[in-house]
């Protein structure tokens, strides 16, 4: 069973609408099952409670026929004229040939499917029940089989002939689909589009924040805490950047209430002079809330002035490790430094390498999402921000000499003693 990049994906929207669905069919089972005796013959890319298989399989863009009907896209107000259908055709299939990221997971007695973040579903291979989607209907049937048949393409030519497979793979898989990295500093001597983070820092602050990160005390705390202590070291946090919400004459509690999360548990309701009354609000209430969050943004862009209990008082942690806050994370610490503040930096040797450009930038497939990436690369390189590769052509031109790309996961034939 084939079909085109444009089929797949239609047969996937319909798809989309059971995902709620549980279902049955003993033919579509017992093709999954085939299926999974084929797969149980390579090793998995990781093993243990779960076994987890990785594939690459392929569509075609196709005709432009295969895209759909012009007359329908013309009266829906999409395109005005056959040129505009197949720039729009091209558009969405740039590629004649669109490479999938399939992932089969084995837990217990089911198996896991999720192609190319469209489509995922599960099947029981006791009770033959299908989760996320209704193989009863007639283009979820043949969605799921076609996939088993790509399955079983992949796998046998795998099997009958493991090293052809893994060269071949290694030389058609598109760039784009890749992991790779690049220093950030090379990207920045090659492009005028990209943030010169050292250059908006500073050579002189960038010198300080080196020395800052060379002695910072890891033990670093103050005897007291309170409420009122809490927001005046905020305040020199804030005036270390032109922030645009702040006002002259704000107090330090106005500005936390412009800039801060303030899902506060309830902090600025304590008594503000009152140590222990800070000390009662953190054992009592602080959980569960956003306190330390004193710029707000999103998981990992926001800027927070953490304050935990030590042995001898409190210390304060500022953390704000992200691309887009680095600068004024840097910022903060070296007016905390130059106030005598006692505090720690978290993640300060990385945040160093990143403002300096000695970092490199994690490049991550097109079809993986940026985010939690780290996982995906070699610790020792040290990787903490992820880009897309399209993102280095727009801001280059052109790729740059200076990307190195990771070589491929070879698959091979499982040991037939370890199936056993």
């Amino acid at each position: 069973m084939s079909f085109s990049s444009p089929a797949v994906d239609l047969l996937i929207e319909n798809a989309r609408r059971y995902r709620g669905a549980e279902s049955a069919s003993p033919e579509v089972l017992g093709r999954v099952r085939a299926c999974h005796a084929l797969l149980e013959r390579i090793e998995p890319v990781q093993a243990g409670p779960d076994s987890i298989w990785s594939l690459r399989i392929t569509t075609e863009r196709g005709r432009l026929e295969d895209f759909g009907d012009y007359e329908d896209y013309r009266e829906a107000g999409e395109v005005e004229s056959r040129e505009e259908f197949e720039e729009l055709w091209r558009y969405e299939y740039p590629d004649e040939v669109q490479w999938w990221r399939l992932g089969i997971v084995r837990y217990e007695k089911r198996l896991f499917f999720r192609l190319g973040g469209k489509l995922e579903f599960d099947v029981d291979l006791e009770s033959g029940k299908f989760s996320a989607i209704d193989v009863a209907q007639d283009d979820c049937r043949r969605l799921v089989l076609w996939l088993l048949d790509a399955i079983d393409g992949e796998v046998r030519c795998l099997l009958s002939d493991p090293q052809a497979y893994n060269r071949e793979l290694e030389r058609r898989l598109p760039l784009s689909r890749r992991f790779g990295r690049i220093r950030r500093r090379d990207l920045w001597e090659v492009s005028t589009q990209v943030d010169r983070l050292d250059e908006e820092l500073g050579a002189e602050d960038l010198e300080l924040l080196g020395r800052i990160v060379r002695e910072m005390d890891d033990a670093a705390a103050v005897k007291e805490m309170t409420l009122a202590s809490y927001l005046s070291v905020c305040a020199i946090c804030y005036q270390a950047n032109a922030y645009r919400h702040l006002e002259p004459g704000m107090t330090p509690r106005e500005m936390y209430r412009a800039m801060a999360d303030n899902r506060d548990a309830g902090l600025l309701e304590i008594l503000p002079d009152d140590p222990a009354a800070f000390a009662r609000w953190y054992r009592e209430r602080h959980l569960g809330g956003h306190p330390w969050e004193i710029c707000r943004g999103g998981n990992r862009t926001h800027i927070s002035l953490h304050v935990t209990p030590r042995d001898v008082g409190w210390q304060l942690r500022l953390a704000g490790f992200s691309t887009s806050r680095a600068v004024e994370t840097a910022r903060m610490a070296i007016a905390l430094s130059e106030r005598a503040v006692p505090f720690v930096l978290e993640q300060r040797q990385e945040m160093l390498r990143m403002l300096t450009g000695e970092d490199f930038l994690g490049i991550v497939p097109a079809d993986v999402p940026l985010g939690y990436n780290r996982g995906d690369f070699p610790e020792e390189d040290r990787i903490y921000s992820f880009v897309h590769l399209y993102m280095i052509e727009d801001a280059c031109g052109s790729l740059p000499d200076s990307i190195v790309w990771y070589p491929l996961k070879k698959l091979r034939i499982r040991n037939e003693e370890e199936r056993l």
